[in-house]
Formats: structure tokens, C-alpha cells, sequence
């Protein structure tokens, strides 16, 4: 008998459930999670403003992001939480080389991108826009998210070290769910765009609160949406036992 991955198919509601949870979850040590995610919000803005720190910090992130997975797993199961939890993934070796070649493929796969973005770029300070290339920017931003979302997971909770199967399984989970997720997109823009304008509001009466309540909003809602999206692994992946020879992604 093999243990066989099945991709579930989540209705269209999962994603107002993944939030609900996710935030009831955050409650419980508020301060906790805004931290890890601070620490990890830096790392990825190391990645975007320094090139050459950033380069090693990208193979850094998928295990402070297994770590952050772990961490939530412990505090759904009522276990206690600490800070070195996140580190905890560079110590298991078989985590490593699959780790690394995830990390390597994601950002070959953003060159494109950003190519396409230097040059829309340089039309805009021509004053045109190209319409065709925004239109490529979002979608090689779509399909690199497709191929990479469930990367992380399906390597440290899975233990699946194949780079294809877990693409694989990556995009055949948001291919099937592409309904939920897309609502759960719109809920998160939706909660962000309001709290924003809620901070404007108090911003036109104390000009000086609003780059502290954005960054408020920006503390809390990282965590609490990075939780959510976590929990729609845990709803779209499951393990089997299986008799039958197994394929490498079984659909259900």
C-alpha cells in the first residue's frame, strides 16, 4: 500500500471560512504572529530592494514560510509557540535540496516578469502605456503563482521532493479551486481597501496617524491572510492509502 496525494475541489464559500478561522486562530497570540510576520515582510523586502542580499534571501524564505506553516499547525493543535519554530525547518537535510530547487525555479520564473516590468517601466516615462504588456505582466504573475502557491506545504507537510510532481500538484489545486480562491483574492482586497479608507478618515481628523494606522493595518492583516491561505492547503490536499498503483496527482 502507497500513500496517494488527492487534490479536493473547495466550494465557493471556503474562502470567507478560511478568514473567519484564520483570524478567531490569530486571537489567540495576536502579538505573536504580527512578529513572525514582521520578521518575514523584512526578508521579502530585503528581496526587493537589495539584488545581491536579496538573491540569498529568496532561497532563504521557503523555510521561514514552512516554518511559519509549522508554527500555525502547533497553534491550531493548542501547542505552545515560540519565535525559533520558524528556523526550525533548516535543520531537516532531506528539506534542503528539494527547498533550494523550488526556490531556484520560482525566481528563473520571475525573470520574465520582470523584464516585462522594465519595459513597462520605460513606455511610462514616454507617457504610453502598452496595454498587451500589462496584460502579459498579469499573466506570468498568475501563472508563476499557480505554479509556486502550494510549493512549500506540499514539500514540508507532504514530503513530496520531485519539482514536478509538486508544480504539479500546485497548479492542478488552483486550477480546480480557481472559484474560491478568486473570491478569497477579492475578500482580501476588499477587507485591505476598507481599512484603508478607515485610516484616511482618522487621517483627515490626525494627519500624523495615518502612517501608523497603515501600518497597523498592514501588521495585522499579513498574518491573518497568510493564515487563511494556509488553511486552504489544508482544505484542497489530502493523503490516502491507496492499493492501486498510484498516479502522481489523484483528482477527486
Amino acid at each position: 500500500m502507497k500513500l496517494q496525494l488527492i487534490v479536493r475541489k473547495a466550494p465557493v464559500t471556503s474562502a470567507a471560512e478560511w478568514l473567519k478561522q484564520a483570524w478567531l486562530l490569530f486571537k489567540t497570540n495576536p502579538a505573536f504572529f504580527v512578529g513572525v510576520n514582521a520578521f518575514i515582510l523584512l526578508a521579502m523586502i530585503l528581496i526587493s530592494v537589495l539584488p545581491i542580499v536579496g538573491l540569498a534571501v529568496a532561497f532563504v524564505l521557503p523555510f521561514l514560510q514552512a516554518g511559519f506553516y509549522s508554527i500555525i499547525v502547533s497553534a491550531q493543535q493548542k501547542k505552545p509557540v515560540q519565535f525559533d519554530m520558524l528556523f526550525k525547518p533548516f535543520q531537516i537535510v532531506e528539506l534542503r535540496a528539494p527547498m533550494i530547487q523550488m526556490a531556484a525555479a520560482q525566481l528563473l520564473c520571475t525573470l520574465p516578469t520582470m523584464y516585462l516590468l522594465s519595459d513597462m517601466t520605460e513606455s511610462l516615462k514616454t507617457g504610453q502605456l502598452d496595454l498587451a504588456n500589462v496584460l502579459l505582466v498579469v499573466m506570468t504573475q498568475m501563472l508563476s503563482a499557480m505554479l509556486f502557491a502550494y510549493a512549500v506545504p506540499i514539500i514540508y507537510f507532504l514530503r513530496e521532493n520531485r519539482l514536478f510532481p509538486v508544480i504539479q500538484a500546485s497548479v492542478n489545486a488552483c486550477w480546480r479551486n480557481v472559484l474560491p480562491l478568486t473570491v478569497f483574492g477579492l475578500l482580501t482586497v476588499s477587507i485591505v481597501f476598507g481599512l484603508v479608507i478607515v485610516a484616511s478618515l482618522f487621517g483627515a481628523i490626525v494627519p500624523a496617524l495615518t502612517p501608523v494606522i497603515l501600518l497597523l493595518v498592514l501588521l495585522v492583516t499579513m498574518p491573518v491572510f497568510s493564515i487563511a491561505f494556509f488553511l486552504s492547503f489544508s482544505e484542497f490536499f489530502a493523503l490516502v492509502i491507496s492499493k492501486e498503483p498510484p498516479t502522481e496527482v489523484f483528482e477527486v
